[in-house]
């Protein structure tokens, strides 16, 4: 007897809502045709995350800060807690927001990282007069 190989486990880290965020939604699609068991972990924000519309294993973090400094710092932590404990074969970190969590794990399981990054985050206009911020 013959068993199928088992699905290859990507998981995909965003920083927003998942409902919403149209390009992690088309790369887990695609990603997901080449027989991979898919799971997005992003944030609760809304009523959207109570229709649960997204057609995969997702993981939203309640979060007490909604932005900012300490937002990102306790989402990362949350981050890399969640991906230490749970077994992915891929990891991908979307945007430069979650990739040091996605990095250290990678680091300390062995595992593939994909960052994916479609600006130059450091470049935005919202962070050119913060240089504390950017330097974070």
């Amino acid at each position: 007897m013959t068993f199928p190989p088992p699905k290859t486990r990507v998981a995909f880290s965003v920083t927003n809502c998942i409902c919403h965020d149209q390009r992690v939604l088309k790369m887990a699609g695609t990603v997901s045709r080449l027989n991979c068991d898919i799971t997005i972990i992003g944030r609760k924000r809304g009523d959207c995350c109570n229709n649960d519309t997204v057609p995969f294993r997702t993981k939203r973090f309640r979060m007490i800060f909604k932005r900012g400094f300490l937002f990102y710092k306790f989402f990362n932590i949350r981050l890399f807690i969640y991906l230490l404990l749970h077994k992915f074969d891929l990891l991908v970190a979307n945007d430069l927001d979650t990739l040091l969590p996605n990095f250290l794990v990678s680091k300390l399981k062995g595992l593939p990282l994909v960052c994916d990054s479609h600006e130059y985050f450091t470049g935005v206009p919202e962070i050119q007069n913060r240089p504390f911020v950017k330097w974070v």
